[in-house]
């Protein structure tokens, strides 16, 4: 069935599945993950893919931070799997190229803006409130 979906389906299809799982946590947890949403597309646009993804590896202690870290390397695998694939997401960030960085942040700016959108209508809490994290 993928095969017949456009990428942009595939992406929301992704979010959407995550989003749901992230629906069935606490409110506190919810109330992160909407927060942390919120914030990752914004800190690439404004800073750039790889030091977003850096201050967001730096917070692999803020529970509602690591898990949106995690699951975008694993939408990036499933989206560019020849140059993701299982490789730590900075070590991909700082070896690849010029076109594959490029790749790699739109890839990564398209598929949050789902998760975003989708956190907004699934989970409970104020976006604007980062859970501490930041």
């Amino acid at each position: 069935m993928s095969n017949l979906q456009t990428q942009e389906q595939q992406r929301a299809q992704f979010a959407l599945d995550w989003m749901k799982q992230q629906a069935k946590k606490t409110e506190t947890e919810q109330n992160e993950i909407k927060s942390w949403s919120s914030q990752f597309p914004i800190m690439i646009h404004t800073n750039g893919f790889g030091p977003a993804c850096a201050f967001f590896k730096s917070r692999q202690n803020v529970e509602g931070a690591r898990e949106l870290y995690n699951h975008l390397k694993d939408w990036l695998a499933k989206a560019l799997p020849s140059l993701v694939n299982n490789a730590d997401l900075m070590d991909v960030v700082t070896r690849c190229d010029q076109q594959q960085y490029r790749l790699m942040q739109a890839e990564a700016q398209a598929y949050l803006q789902w998760v975003k959108q989708l956190a907004k209508a699934y989970l409970k809490g104020d976006e604007t409130n980062n859970g501490g994290g930041a």
